[in-house]
């Protein structure tokens, strides 16, 4: 064997092995130590294939002879064991093996056509959200406007059914409404008074199904002998027969103490007999009952109205069924959604009855009936006709947006005795846009096509428009992707 330091070393051996060694290097240990020696085997003369080894020996005597041996001995031993599994290869593989593998080819074809179909499902979602989900369109319009200022007048005319632009009138509508009430005033007279107790009783008639007239004054008697007379003229009906037997016929009537004073003051009777039927047979069959006592009855000095009191009491009465009666038509006009002209209304005291007697606290009343009317439009016709007078003024097509309504005191028109009302009036107004229509004809359009639509239409002054995501350029098919904003 021929030993080359730091030198290709050619190895010739019993064996049919033929190796290569290189000694790279080999590096002197201190005293003690070991000694390191780099070396590299060859299987071939190209650069590409050396690796670079470290191999750490025990010291020996400066022979590099004995160093080499034992390199060349380790390489034999990992060739050896690099030939082992080239051996296993040529080996006739088991049936068993044969189907394992059969059967891991198959689960790894599986799992990569299962990848593929999830990542097919993902990118067909990816791509049908981008085109048919995200797409948004938002349109803000801003339609033509006009603003129209009116100071004139109108004239409210209750014979016309609808506005009239020439004459520049609005319908109207005339409501009226009847009250009544009593009221009591406070009377600061005195007067000596006699007055008699007075109530009603139901007279009944036993006897026979004949009808039987009772004159006025006809007495009743009380059972403690008090006197009362009809005061009018009544006739009993007759009495029914029902199942053999008599049913009592009734009727009311009013009577009055035959005498004043507070005696005559009873209470509820059972029973008032007729004297005047004593001694026949009708006697016990006609009778009369109260069921509430008798009243009035007064002897001595009591509180009564003076002319002043009365004259007082007529003109609180007149004023509150004007503000009953007038109050309520204003409440009617509201709940129809009409506004009442003021000045128009007209209030006429149709009955007025003072009742001179006093009553336990001295307090006499008076009755009284009222009818009202009042003029009323409803304001939605008077904007009907300003509408048609600014669309005669800035062009047709106008919608009223938004107003504000100064209305004066009125004037009543000598000529044709109709309401004038003096009104400011100024509004602003609208082209209207039919959105339904519009969001139908942009659906699908490109932004070029949207925007000749917007700059076509004679609705529109200007309008922003904005699609979501960035990429869309496109209105989408969706109508409901589709936002219109209107102002």
């Amino acid at each position: 064997m021929n030993i080359f330091l730091k030198s290709a070393i050619i190895l010739k051996m019993d064996s049919p092995e033929k190796k290569k060694i290189k000694i790279i290097d080999i590096k002197k240990p201190s005293i003690g130590g070991e000694r390191i020696i780099e070396w590299q085997a060859e299987e071939n003369l190209s650069e590409s294939s050396k690796q670079i080894k470290t191999e750490i020996i025990k010291p020996k005597p400066e022979d590099k002879t004995e160093i080499l041996k034992e390199l060349v001995e380790k390489e034999i031993e990992i060739e050896k064991k690099r030939e082992k599994p080239t051996e296993s290869i040529f080996k006739k593989p088991t049936s068993g093996e044969i189907a394992h593998k059969i059967q891991k080819e198959k689960k790894g074809k599986f799992q990569f056509f299962l990848a593929f179909i999830l990542v097919f499902i993902f990118l067909s979602g990816s791509v049908y959200a981008g085109v048919k989900i995200l797409p948004r369109a938002e349109v803000k319009i801003v339609t033509k406007k006009a603003n129209w200022d009116y100071g004139n007048s109108v004239r409210i005319n209750p014979k016309i059914a609808d506005i009239d632009v020439v004459n520049r009138q609005i319908p109207a509508a005339i409501f009226s409404e009847k009250k009544n009430m009593n009221i009591s005033w406070q009377a600061t007279g005195k007067k000596y008074i006699e007055k008699k107790a007075s109530g009603k009783i139901t007279i009944y008639n036993e006897y026979s199904s004949g009808p039987q007239r009772l004159d006025v004054n006809t007495r009743f008697e009380a059972p403690d002998g008090k006197i009362f007379r009809l005061k009018s003229k009544i006739i009993i009906p007759g009495a029914k027969i029902e199942s053999g037997k008599i049913v009592a016929s009734s009727i009311e009537g009013e009577i009055i103490a035959d005498k004043p004073g507070e005696a005559y003051n009873i209470s509820p009777v059972s029973k008032f007999i007729i004297p005047g039927l004593k001694g026949t047979d009708k006697y016990e069959k006609f009778y009369g009952r109260s069921q509430n006592p008798m009243t009035g009855g007064f002897v001595g000095e009591t509180a009564y109205p003076t002319e002043d009191d009365i004259k007082k009491a007529k003109i609180f009465a007149e004023n509150q069924i004007k503000n009953v009666v007038e109050t309520f038509l204003l409440t009617q006009l509201t709940s129809e959604n009409f506004k009442a002209v003021d000045g128009t209304a007209q209030t006429t005291i149709a009955k007025e009855v003072v009742n001179k007697e006093t009553d336990e606290t001295g307090n006499f009343s008076v009755y009284v009936e009222a009818n009202s009317s009042i003029q009323a439009f409803k304001e939605i016709t008077l904007l009907d006709l300003m509408t048609a007078l600014a669309n005669q003024a800035v062009g047709n097509g106008f919608k009223l947006k938004s107003y504000k309504i100064d209305y004066k005191p009125i004037e009543i028109e000598a000529k044709t005795n109709l309401v004038v009302l003096p009104v400011g009036f100024n509004g602003i107004f609208l082209m209207p846009l039919d959105q339904n229509d519009f969001l139908q004809k942009i659906v699908s359009k490109s932004d070029t096509e949207l925007k000749s639509l917007i700059f076509s239409s004679p609705n529109i002054e200007k309008a922003d428009i904005s699609f979501w995501p960035f990429w869309v350029s496109r209105v989408p098919d969706d109508a409901n992707r589709i936002k219109i904003i209107v102002e």
